[in-house]
């Protein structure tokens, strides 16, 4: 039997090595399915985040897109005076901002838009610009104004900023 005793190590030897291999390509395989789950769960979280934060902001939008700014030229025309003369009406431009949502909106100011100052208010600021209200910027009285921005809160407290290039989040390092 001394004869076998080499062969069947060897063989020993061959299947231990294969056992070996076997358990490495395993724990290999394992690993690497960990892995891939892990990254499936990342994405799943991430595909999660995304949607939820493209429903807060659908949200968010939602009543802000209510809210119009619009304005319309005005030519007072000639008014008479108190000794009987006629004098001239400036013309201007009335602005015109009505909430058409559900909600109230809360501090409206209104900001006439000059580059180099970074602009003036026009008017008081509001409160409270309930549903359906409408608020003026400017009357006749006042200079003319051509470009107009407007900021408000939202309901949920979130900042906006309204102006000809539509509607934004007003960036929280913005001038009042």
């Amino acid at each position: 039997m001394d004869g076998w005793a080499p062969g069947w190590e060897a063989i020993g030897a061959i299947g231990s090595a294969f056992a070996a291999g076997v358990a490495l390509w395993l724990a290999t395989r394992e690993r690497a399915d960990r892995k891939q789950a892990e990254f499936d769960r990342e994405r799943a979280r991430d595909d999660e985040r995304r949607r939820r934060r493209r429903a807060n902001e659908e949200r968010l939008y939602r009543q802000a897109r209510a809210v119009a700014l619009w304005n319309e030229a005005r030519d007072e025309g000639r008014e008479r005076d108190e000794d009987g003369g006629v004098r001239e009406r400036f013309d201007y431009i009335e602005w015109t901002l009505e909430n058409f949502s559900a909600a109230p909106i809360f501090e409206v100011a209104f900001q006439e838009r000059i580059a180099e100052t970074g602009g003036r208010r026009v008017g008081n600021a509001i409160p409270v610009l309930r549903p359906g209200e409408r608020a003026i910027a400017n009357e006749p009285e006042t200079p003319r104004v051509d470009s107009l921005q407007v900021t408000f809160r939202d309901v949920a407290g979130t900042r906006w900023t309204l102006d000809k290039d539509g509607l934004r989040l007003r960036d929280e390092y913005d001038a009042d």
